[in-house]
């Protein structure tokens, strides 16, 4: 395979908007980042919303949407922590386990379980929510909120059930418990967001950046010997790929809530 031109390497010009200290506060490097519950929420939080940026930047860039991702990438050049909008929402009216009778509920019935939790004046349609949620601050939490259609029959209803919450489980993210904080603290200290930023602006501008030049921006300082360089170059490859993905950015968020 022969060797990119020349000019299809980004130059140093094009490159100065990388700063590695603009990383300094991603959360997750330190055990303080997880000391209590509002900390480790924070830290959940931050790394599910710079997850789920990346992961729709790529989304837009591979539907051919290159203007788009260039202004939002602006905003990530000048602060690669700051959310640019995207969110996950619940609507659930479509999802794939939903049955004839038992369904994940839609984005207007909680808008109307809202309603119903903090007003006492509202429409006969809304609902009061028990407040299953294991954190009682949290409308969602561990639990799933569905909507049953009381006019069904009690074994429909049992059935209908039984086959949503086999598919539900099947196509939902799962949760692996006790590992995340062990996991982010590795995301941090190995500078897999950086590396993901600077993969992004190759995808974004068609410029490549030699494999040393990339390990230096990261790693500016001490110097490191050839195989411990092409190690860590390893690692950075395999982590990105596994950690900018739709279902660890919904897990991390998932984590955030509860």
């Amino acid at each position: 395979m022969s060797k990119p031109k020349k000019d299809s390497y980004a130059s140093a010009e094009e490159l100065a908007w990388f700063k590695i200290s603009n990383y300094s506060c991603i959360r997750g490097k330190k055990a303080a980042d997880f000391a209590g519950p509002r900390a480790c929420a924070d830290t959940y939080i931050q790394w599910a919303t710079m997850i789920r940026d990346r992961v729709e930047l790529v989304r837009f860039l591979d539907a051919g949407d290159t203007e788009y991702v260039a202004t939002l990438f602006d905003k990530l050049k000048a602060d690669p922590l700051a959310h640019l909008g995207f969110w996950q929402g619940y609507g659930g009216g479509a999802h794939a386990a939903n049955t004839a009778t038992v369904k994940a509920v839609t984005a207007n019935r909680v808008w109307w379980i809202n309603e119903g939790m903090v007003r006492t004046d509202v429409e006969e349609h809304a609902i009061v929510d028990d407040q299953l949620a294991s954190d009682p601050e949290s409308v969602f939490g561990n639990y799933a909120h569905l909507m049953v259609n009381l006019r069904a029959t009690d074994k429909q209803i049992r059935d209908d059930f039984a086959k949503w919450l086999a598919a539900w489980r099947n196509s939902t993210a799962k949760v692996i418990q006790g590992d995340y904080q062990n996991k982010i603290s590795h995301w941090a200290d190995s500078r897999v967001l950086p590396y993901m930023d600077l993969e992004l602006f190759s995808k974004l501008t068609g410029k490549g950046i030699s494999r040393a030049m990339k390990f230096n921006m990261l790693f500016p300082s001490p110097k490191f010997d050839d195989l411990y360089r092409g190690n860590k170059e390893r690692t950075l490859i395999e982590m990105h790929k596994r950690v900018f993905t739709e279902d660890v950015a919904k897990i991390v968020a998932h984590l955030a809530e509860s």
